[in-house]
């Protein structure tokens, strides 16, 4: 439904998509800064 990465860029500090060298897929990773205050 396209609100995966939605949820990603809202949750997280920094993140990014890689393509797999083979052409068999992505992966997606996130960092989140654990010194940084969130709200709740």
């Amino acid at each position: 439904s396209g609100r995966g990465l939605f949820l990603v860029d809202a949750l997280s500090d920094r993140w990014g998509v890689e393509a797999d060298p083979a052409g068999s897929g992505k992966t997606v990773w996130t960092e989140l800064d654990r010194t940084r205050r969130r709200a709740s």
